[in-house]
């Protein structure tokens, strides 16, 4: 079958040679099915070669890991409504303004943040 094709290759049909049809626009330009694909999908007669790494060291490309619109772990932020014992704040403060040289923090004032 191959000798054939090959052989009917050289000979050209007399409407190709010559007239309108013998331009570029009129060609055929799809291959036949037998110069398409020389072999199937299933019988490849090289095997892939597959590269394999670490999971964590493959750069992720998905599309659901980078959608913010969807995964949203933003939590609100919750007001502290616990009632605060002045006289405990208070006792710790320096009384004069030289005393203040260095003011501990206490307990009760909270560090949001900082």
């Amino acid at each position: 079958m191959s000798f054939l094709s090959n052989l009917l290759k050289g000979v050209k049909k007399p409407w190709e040679i010559t007239g309108i049809a013998s331009t570029a626009d009129y060609l055929d330009y799809l291959p036949g099915a037998d110069e398409f694909r020389k072999h199937a999908p299933g019988s490849q007669p090289i095997k892939a070669v597959i590269p394999h790494d670490v999971p964590q060291l493959v750069f992720n490309t998905r599309y659901y890991g980078r959608d913010y619109r969807r995964h949203n772990k933003y939590a609100a932020r919750k007001v502290d409504r616990s009632p605060l014992d002045f006289s405990q704040l208070m006792s710790s403060m320096p009384l004069k303004p030289e005393d203040v040289t260095y003011a501990p923090r206490t307990s009760l004032v909270n560090d949001r943040g900082v």
